[in-house]
């Protein structure tokens, strides 16, 4: 995440250019040297898009939520064009979108431990498609028949899974296949928080939540335990487990044994995966208090899945001011710095 997505910030960071002539008053520029700038700018913004792939993901994903690209970028506008069509091929005839909704209880996030202690060997385990699993094996839905949301996530779990087996048997990262399966993960993904904006029942939303929070807790009191792997922190569809002796080949047989236990204890279809290894995690302190902040964290990435232990360990960091955009820039500098 870049802390600002100013032409002039986007183009140094992700091209290592500079816009021109933007030193002194765009009044003062002569008719050649706005020419120039505004040439510039058009070339800069047209090589950002096509590194970052943004057209071709907005293509992709308007090419099966019914829209138009303009308006795929935004991950709920593909959802509701989704939920439209199910509708229609259903039958069903959905009301107007509420200006106002109950919001539903949360999912789980647990308080992080101590703050201002390095923790170490931290693997994170993910539950790909928690919520959208959730939905599509409870046949949880607003109609009668429970047809509708299951419906929708389905059509596109399978799709994903579809282009994800071409991306993989192609083998480039920039491809057609990959930038497809790309687009499916992310409207799939983004499908539980906005399906219940257009129709709202907020009984349903509650029931998704709660049986994600229960999964958590689960896996943390069985797997995790039985393993001898101590919960540090956990956030929706994610377990930080301390995982001394890290190796690729345990962190496999973890995954099979969540994978498995979920599907025992709540009949439910979802896939664990160990997506990386933190070689030290460090929380900071709550402006005012004595505890950890959640959803706030950095480490170094010591090894990621599918790359393996990576050559140099990267910086990742989550929430803090280092990466927000309303910090001035020395400060987030300082503080990266501090983090190295």
């Amino acid at each position: 995440m870049m802390p600002s997505w100013s032409l002039e910030y986007a183009s140094q960071c992700i091209l290592k250019k500079k816009r021109v002539h933007t030193t002194g008053k765009f009044s003062d520029l002569t008719p050649k040297q706005v020419e120039e700038r505004c040439l510039g700018d058009v070339q800069l913004t047209l090589e950002i898009d096509q590194k970052l792939g943004i057209s071709d993901s907005c293509i992709a994903r308007a090419s099966f939520s019914h829209i138009l690209p303009n308006d795929a970028i935004y991950a709920g506008s593909c959802v509701d064009g989704r939920q439209l069509r199910a509708a229609r091929d259903l039958g069903y005839v959905l009301e107007t979108k509420p200006k106002h909704v109950k919001e539903h209880s949360g999912a789980l996030v647990l308080q992080p431990p101590k703050p201002f202690i390095i923790y170490k060997e931290i693997a994170v385990f993910d539950f790909s498609s928690l919520y959208p699993s959730i939905i599509i094996s409870k046949r949880i839905s607003p109609d009668k028949e429970h047809k509708l949301f299951p419906l929708i996530l389905e059509t596109l779990k399978v799709a994903r899974l579809a282009w994800k087996g071409k991306a993989q048997a192609v083998g480039k990262k920039e491809s057609y296949e990959n930038t497809m399966q790309d687009a499916y993960k992310v409207v799939l993904n983004a499908t539980y928080g906005y399906l219940s904006k257009r129709v709202h029942k907020y009984n349903l939303g509650d029931e998704v939540a709660i049986t994600g929070r229960r999964i958590l807790r689960h896996i943390m009191d069985s797997t995790a335990k039985s393993y001898s792997l101590k919960t540090v922190y956990g956030d929706t569809d994610s377990l930080f487990l301390e995982f001394p002796h890290f190796t690729e080949e345990r962190s496999i047989e973890v995954e099979e044994a969540i994978t498995g236990e979920v599907k025992d204890h709540f009949d439910i279809d979802v896939d664990s995966e160990c997506s990386e290894l933190f070689s030290k995690l460090y929380f900071p302190k709550i402006a005012a208090g004595e505890r950890a902040a959640k959803k706030h964290y950095a480490g170094k990435v010591a090894w990621k899945r599918g790359i393996g232990k990576l050559e140099s360990e990267e910086l990742e960091i989550v929430g803090l001011e280092a990466i927000r955009s309303d910090t001035p820039e020395a400060f987030r500098g300082l503080q990266s710095t501090l983090l190295l």
